[in-house]
């Protein structure tokens, strides 16, 4: 009885000393906690050094494009008046050409020279400056006495009255009346120049500028 005992208690003592069965879990190790603590956080430093590299390259890539932008806008600006400066001087340089063209048909008042020779210089000034579309000639009580055209047929005394017109009263109150440009035919621009002479009684010259020429 005691020696059956003794063999029970012995099976018993080595059962407790078997390792576990496959199927049942091992015991985690008491280091695994700490290094996955470790990890995370290594991995949220790195995600945040990379975000603060990418707002910083962001930041300077915002601010050199802005600078760039600024820089690039001076300089088409600078190149735009260039530009504009240099067609103002060849447009004004222009314009002063047919104004000493048209200037020696303001010297004689109406009451001097015959209609027929008015003409011809008119048809000879359309000749000498291409530009020039049409002339009008008015009176000093801005009534036209003459237009010639390139475009129309020639008006002799038609008697129209321009005198409330600013191509007439500007003229005559600065001596010369630049109008704005507008076009013709949906294409070519224009711009109405009047002369006044020297004298009251000589009237002022009105021609149509065709730009396009410049």
């Amino acid at each position: 009885m005691r020696r059956r005992n003794f063999f029970a208690h012995g099976r018993a003592s080595a059962g407790a000393s078997v390792p576990a069965s496959p199927g049942q879990p091992d015991t985690l190790p008491a280091g695994a906690p700490a290094r996955k603590t470790r990890s995370r956080l290594f991995i949220k430093y790195v995600a945040l050094f990379m975000a603060v590299v990418c707002v910083a390259l962001l930041a300077n890539g915002i601010f050199e494009f802005f600078f760039y932008y600024k820089e690039h806008k001076a300089t088409l600006i600078r190149i735009q008046r260039e530009q504009a400066e240099a067609a103002a001087a060849k447009l004004g340089q222009f314009i002063r050409e047919i104004e000493s063209q048209l200037g020696w048909t303001t010297q004689l008042p109406w009451s001097a020279g015959s209609m027929e020779q008015r003409r011809f210089d008119a048809l000879r000034l359309l000749r000498q400056v291409p530009a020039i579309t049409e002339l009008a000639q008015l009176d000093a009580t801005g009534k036209e006495r003459l237009r010639v055209s390139r475009l129309a047929m020639d008006v002799v005394s038609s008697e129209t009255d321009f005198s409330s017109e600013p191509k007439f009263s500007e003229a005559v109150a600065h001596k010369v009346y630049y109008g704005p440009v507008y076009f013709r035919r949906e294409s070519e621009p224009y711009m109405t120049l009047s002369l006044a002479g020297t004298r009251r009684d000589a009237g002022v010259s009105v021609v149509e500028v065709n730009l396009k020429l410049i």
